[in-house]
């Protein structure tokens, strides 16, 4: 495994130590709608997360099991997304967790967030190889399947109402307005 790059800026301010974490919650999670966790190891995994130390995030995630898909989830396809450059990698990030997420949906049928990632880390991937790929393996059905069950469990889900549009927006421009 190899070190995946670091933010580019000072993220001291995104340092939420002790209770900050719990009191800014709710204002850091109104989109993706994650209860606060219990378990102080996903806490400091979220900590971690929030001040940008992606891979500590995961590896913090990962040691607590398939309960920390959440943010392990979220790390890497943030990662993933923003701050790693080597498409190779890239696609590997996003991989691992597509496969993290099949688990934690078989895991937990009824979070929100087990499908939320799984689409959004399959939309990453599909965004990252040719559409002849990833209509054959048929990433586009997983997606909105996995964004419609999301809905299903939490209507209020603002990410994946976000993610749905955008997923529609992408059918559209890649294989036209017949289709989407």
């Amino acid at each position: 495994m190899y070190t995946w790059n670091e933010i580019p800026f000072d993220n001291s301010a995104y340092d939420y130590q002790g209770e900050a974490l719990s009191e800014i919650w709710d204002e850091l999670h109104e989109g993706d709608r994650e209860p606060f966790p219990s378990d102080e190891r996903l806490q400091e995994a979220w900590r971690c997360y929030h001040r940008g130390d992606f891979q500590q995030a995961v590896n913090q995630a990962d040691e607590c099991g398939l309960q920390g898909h959440a943010v392990a989830n979220k790390a890497t396809g943030m990662y993933a997304s923003h701050l790693e450059n080597n498409q190779e990698r890239q696609r590997e990030c996003y991989q691992s967790a597509i496969a993290r997420a099949e688990k934690a949906v078989i895991e937990f049928p009824d979070d929100a967030n087990s499908h939320h990632f799984h689409a959004f880390n399959l939309g990453r991937y599909s965004q990252s190889i040719s559409i002849v790929k990833a209509l054959k393996q048929g990433l586009g059905g997983k997606i909105m399947r996995s964004l419609t069950r999301a809905l299903e469990i939490r209507p209020e889900h603002a990410d994946a109402h976000t993610a749905l549009g955008l997923y529609h927006a992408e059918i559209i421009s890649k294989i036209g307005k017949l289709v989407g």
